[in-house]
C-alpha cells in the first residue's frame, strides 16, 4: 500500500500545483477530487467536486462521483 499512497500523494501534489498556477482550472478540481475519492478521502473529494460543479453543473460523471462520495461518508 506504500506504492499506492505515494502514487496518490504524487497525483494530488501535481493537481495542487496545477491549481496554484491556475485556480480556475476546472479539470484540475475534477482530477484532484477523483484522486482523493480513490484514496478514501470522501469529504475532501466532495469539496473538489463542488468547485468543479460551480462551472460545470451539468456534468453527470462528476455529479455521480460526488453522490458516491456522499454515500460513502454516510456509511462511515
Amino acid at each position: 500500500h506504500i506504492y499506492l499512497d505515494c502514487k496518490v500523494h504524487c497525483l494530488c501534489t501535481s493537481r495542487l500545483q496545477a491549481l496554484e498556477i491556475d485556480p480556475y482550472s476546472v479539470e484540475a478540481w475534477k482530477y484532484k477530487g477523483n484522486a482523493l475519492y480513490n484514496h478514501g478521502k470522501y469529504e475532501e473529494a466532495v469539496k473538489c467536486y463542488d468547485k468543479f460543479l460551480e462551472t460545470s453543473p451539468e456534468d453527470k460523471e462528476v455529479t455521480a462521483k460526488k453522490e458516491e462520495a456522499l454515500k460513502a461518508l454516510k456509511e462511515k
